[in-house]
């Protein structure tokens, strides 16, 4: 098994969309970061998972790598109350981006940037 960020996206990328299945189970539920510097540390490891993934000269042609990304923005265009929401959105994600090319750039890897917002209880809730 490839020791690289994004072993997920690999292990998803080994099968064409038609080759995959969901099992049926119980729904599983993610928690978004709580504060905005987590949510940031989370899309950049995303980020720098999905460009060492592309970037490597087998695994970035694997078949389901070749899939479109989707396009955030078109429900953002079909309601304007998402607009602000929309424009956080593409900032933190613009500048994870950036930040993770320059790190892989710089080190070769980036922290695992784990989120620790989402493992305890806030203060008041």
């Amino acid at each position: 098994w490839p020791a690289i960020i994004a072993d997920d996206l690999f292990a998803k990328n080994l099968f064409h969309r038609d080759e995959r299945r969901v099992a049926p189970t119980e729904p599983m539920v993610l928690q978004a970061p709580w504060t905005l510097r987590a949510l940031y540390r989370r899309r950049l490891r995303i980020y720098a998972g999905n460009l060492e993934l592309a970037a490597h000269p087998e695994y970035g042609r694997l078949p389901g790598s070749r899939e479109p990304a989707y396009q955030w923005w078109k429900p953002v265009l079909r309601d304007p109350r998402l607009v602000p929401g929309g424009l956080v959105y593409a900032a933190v994600n613009g500048l994870a981006k950036r930040a993770a090319r320059r790190r892989l750039r710089e080190r070769g890897t980036v922290d695992w940037g784990r989120d620790d917002t989402t493992r305890s209880v806030p203060a008041g809730a």
